[in-house]
């Protein structure tokens, strides 16, 4: 899973969540009436890889053209969001023509309800306002759905399609949260341009790399980490960097290719590091992570 911090923008009545990150010039149609933006955030989490042995990971798809699979209620096992009013944001219950949004109930402190509102025009994993998004989805820096959790027993992934319900965004720093869909490009670690602007590329799962946004946790090289999958800078992963100890502490360490002459990141390790390849399995050849 990841974790983004989110910025809650209040659009009239209607509370949408932005990722951090720009946001697209189009205008939506929110609801009536409330009051002027307001900011949050929010992180994402990631499920931990067999192979790998490490909680960083994250399963995402290779492009935002999805669609949701879901019709009629989604029978989930486990919490998709904790906001909660007059519509559900997992199973889209407005009716036709309109679409259950997040909306700012009370300022101080921030209390968080749904409404349906008119939706906009916006697709799906575009750029986006709050009101921009078409029916069924928020705005979380893009278009997407909120979702049932990847993992969960029953209704796992749902209404992701060929996406993954694998980022949970937290709204005003605040308890208010909704698992949402991803829809990341498939990308090539120690290549700065694999991933678009304001993502890194991140180890996803066992033989896949893709981008997400960062974490909002600021984590660098040596740094203890949450264990995210998207806690750490480009090609670089939170990680025990010794499974064997008593110590479970996670830190952020680079990978690398051994014997690589190149910078850390790039493929190479910081000064005083070395490139090792048999403590995991990431499922790439001749990758291994840096320590000391």
């Amino acid at each position: 899973m990841q974790k983004a911090w989110i910025l809650v923008m209040v659009g009239g009545a209607v509370a949408a969540a932005s990722v951090l990150g720009a946001c697209g010039d189009s205008s939506g149609s929110g609801g009536s009436g409330g009051t002027d933006p307001d900011t949050t955030s929010s992180k994402s989490t990631s499920d931990g890889s067999t192979s790998a042995s490490t909680s960083a990971t994250m399963s995402t798809s290779t492009s935002a053209t999805g669609t949701s699979t879901s019709s009629g209620p989604i029978m989930c096992s486990e919490e998709a969001t904790n906001i909660v009013g007059d519509c559900s944001l997992l199973d889209q219950d407005c009716g036709p023509g309109m679409t259950c949004e997040v909306f700012l109930v009370s300022q101080n402190p921030d209390v968080l309800g749904t409404m349906c509102a008119t939706p906009g025009l916006v697709g799906l994993g575009q750029p986006c306002m709050p009101g921009d998004c078409q029916e069924g989805m928020i705005c979380v820096n893009t278009c997407t759905y909120v979702c049932c959790p990847q993992n969960a027993m029953m209704g796992g992934n749902e209404p992701c399609g060929i996406g993954a319900c694998d980022l949970d965004v937290e709204f005003n720093m605040t308890d208010f949260h909704a698992h949402v869909c991803t829809f990341n490009e498939v990308c090539q670690f120690f290549n700065p341009d694999s991933c678009p602007p304001n993502k890194d590329c991140h180890f996803s799962q066992t033989g896949l790399a893709t981008c997400s946004v960062p974490s909002p946790g600021n984590f660098m090289d040596g740094d203890v980490c949450d264990g995210f999958g998207n806690d750490c800078p480009d090609s670089a992963i939170c990680i025990d960097p010794d499974p064997s100890d008593m110590d479970p502490t996670e830190v952020c360490r680079y990978f690398c290719e051994p014997g690589s002459a190149q910078p850390a990141g790039l493929g190479g390790c910081p000064a005083g590091q070395m490139c090792d390849e048999g403590v995991y399995d990431f499922g790439f050849p001749d990758i291994g992570f840096c320590h000391p």
